[in-house]
């Protein structure tokens, strides 16, 4: 019921409710693409170098990843991957040559423990591709489309 009074505010239409579905969609398809793809490079090279308990781990330099903007977002001390991935030693190492301390991502050392590796393969096992990026987005735009032209003649049919 609450839904019918939303629609009959003159400031939202439901146009604007199906778009905001559909960006919310694409929104939520993008991250999970950035998850898969950046995120799970990093957890993907951690498992194929065997980086599985803190007496194997290795910096991001031993397995080939330059630490760039977003891979440092998702590495720092409260990042997305801090729940799969840690630090040797507990806490990251910092730069003190620096004004303010910064986490040195050269120094660190990164590993899975055993209990997440099941976890980290599952979640991040292999990369997304571009395609379906594509392809589910054409599809939300379209479905959104048709939904704002078909949607007038549906409600009418129901007499809403």
């Amino acid at each position: 019921m609450r839904l019918f009074v939303l629609l009959q505010n003159e400031l939202i239409s439901k146009n604007l409710i199906i778009w905001s579905i559909a960006i919310g969609a694409i929104l939520a398809f993008l991250i999970t693409f950035f998850m898969q793809n950046v995120a799970g490079k990093v957890t993907r090279a951690l498992i194929s170098e065997g980086c599985i308990g803190e007496d194997k781990a290795k910096s991001l330099s031993e397995l080939n990843i330059k630490p760039n903007f977003l891979i440092k977002f998702i590495l720092k001390d409260n990042g997305m991957l801090r729940s799969v991935v840690f630090v040797s030693g507990g806490k990251m190492p910092l730069r003190l040559d620096t004004a303010k301390p910064t986490p040195d991502f050269d120094a660190a050392k990164f590993y899975i423990t055993d209990e997440n590796e099941f976890k980290a393969a599952t979640r991040f096992g292999k990369p997304m591709s571009v395609g379906y990026l594509i392809v589910f987005i054409v599809l939300a735009v379209a479905a959104a489309y048709g939904m704002t032209i078909a949607m007038p003649y549906i409600l009418s049919w129901m007499g809403l």
